[in-house]
């Protein structure tokens, strides 16, 4: 399901497609993607719920009292041709609808696209520094205010997120949420390194007769950096063996790490 919302900071645990700006010589990064959206007066991304993902955005700058200008509307390749682009841009004039001028540059042959919904040609000039194309000269210049309390609510909830997809998806929900070199400690003192090795060892857990696994964090500390954090709290499970149902109960403590991209990754899971 497609799902299009105006972008907040509470999406920043939602990945973007790595197929954005397809055909660019020197494209931004994920990191610089994520802060063009972070940045931006008004953006409003396409996020195909099913994986989940941001598959499509446009975004726009602002003086919010007379004028706006569009700068981008990207749509990955294997979404377009579905109307995406078209919504996107209704969705955020809508946002804009209070302001006298709202402009965009485009290419020729996109110009049929724009006075369908509404725009009309204009003449323009430009100055390109594609020596900066991929805003690595900006991305570091900006020092970014951070706040705890923000970023403890956005790893509770998705740590809540975390528990319905292993519900729904079991092992594959399960790893996910690791990084690539991820690590499981287990009870036999056995570490499982990598998400894949940790989707593989998790599958047999995930398929026991009627299953219920549930946690909640108790206490949610972040580093001064606000790329490592660390939640911990309490886990319980429910199934059934030998026709007798099952119950158990324990802590357990993630190190989460945020990824170049913006996203938090699993780097260790503990549980007793």
């Amino acid at each position: 399901m497609l799902n299009y919302v105006l972008y907040s900071r509470d999406l920043s645990n939602i990945p973007i497609s790595d197929f954005f700006f397809d055909g660019w010589p020197n494209p931004p990064s994920n990191e610089s993607h994520r802060r063009i959206l972070e940045e931006s007066y008004k953006a409003i991304v396409c996020i195909d719920d099913s994986i989940p993902e941001i598959v499509g955005f446009i975004n726009s700058v602002s003086d919010g009292i007379l004028s706006a200008y569009i700068p981008l509307l990207e749509v990955i390749p294997s979404y377009q041709g579905r109307g995406i682009g078209k919504e996107l841009v209704r969705r955020l004039k809508a946002e804009l609808d209070n302001l006298y001028m709202i402009d965009l540059l485009c290419d020729a042959n996109l110009v049929p696209f724009y006075e369908k919904l509404d725009m009309i040609p204009s003449q323009g000039m430009i100055l390109r520094n594609y020596e900066f194309q991929n805003a690595k000269n900006n991305i570091t210049s900006k020092p970014v205010t951070l706040n705890k309390e923000i970023i403890k609510e956005e790893l509770r909830l998705l740590e809540e997120t975390f528990c319905k997809d292993v519900a729904k998806l079991g092992a594959v929900g399960w790893s996910k949420y690791f990084s690539t070199n991820g690590c499981m400690l287990t009870k036999n003192g056995i570490p499982i390194l990598g998400n894949k090795e940790i989707e593989h060892s998790m599958k047999a857990f995930f398929e026991i007769e009627n299953l219920l696994f549930n946690w909640e964090p108790t206490h949610i500390e972040v580093s001064d950096d606000a790329t490592l954090a660390v939640t911990y709290g309490k886990y319980k499970r429910s199934y059934t063996k030998d026709d007798s149902a099952i119950e158990e109960s324990g802590m357990y403590m993630t190190v989460w790490n945020k990824q170049t991209d913006g996203t938090w990754k699993i780097s260790a899971d503990i549980g007793n």
